[in-house]
């Protein structure tokens, strides 16, 4: 889902597609695991997430059990559906899934990537502790959906 950050700025892909690339603006990771933290606990409806592209803005959305992805263009907003064939909560826990792998594959360089944190050692952990969340409600998740 995230590719490695790289000069405060990473690509964002669902599905193995570049839906865009967001900049260091934003604490991209944090962002990303409260998100899918929070959906996958029942605390918000519906999925939604937005990236700052500086000059641009992109994300994603659940709507009617598909996942879509939202893009400014200079007429609008442009919307089109990832996946007609799976559902938003497959793809769901699938992104989520790419998302754990992708931050502690490069846990590093996402540490480093909000320069703004002033304890490096703590942000390490958030990220870790978030990361071991998310991945024991997506296990739970995937139990759920075997049923």
């Amino acid at each position: 889902m995230l590719e490695k950050p790289l000069f405060g700025w990473t690509k964002v892909s669902v599905s193995g597609i570049q839906i865009g690339v967001a900049s260091y603006i934003e604490d991209v990771p944090l962002i990303c695991l409260d998100t899918f933290i929070s959906y996958f606990s029942n605390q918000i409806g519906s999925f939604i997430i937005e990236f700052d592209g500086e000059g641009t803005e992109f994300g994603l959305v659940e709507f009617c059990d598909s996942l879509c992805v939202l893009q400014t263009e200079s007429d609008g907003i442009a919307i089109r559906e990832i996946d007609a064939s799976a559902s938003a909560a497959a793809m769901l826990l699938q992104l989520g899934n790419e998302l754990v792998r992708d931050i502690e594959k490069n846990l590093d360089d996402w540490v480093e990537w909000n320069d703004f944190e002033s304890d490096p050692e703590h942000r390490k952990h958030m990220l870790t502790e978030k990361c071991k969340m998310l991945k024991e409600i997506i296990r739970e998740k995937e139990k759920e959906r075997k049923r």
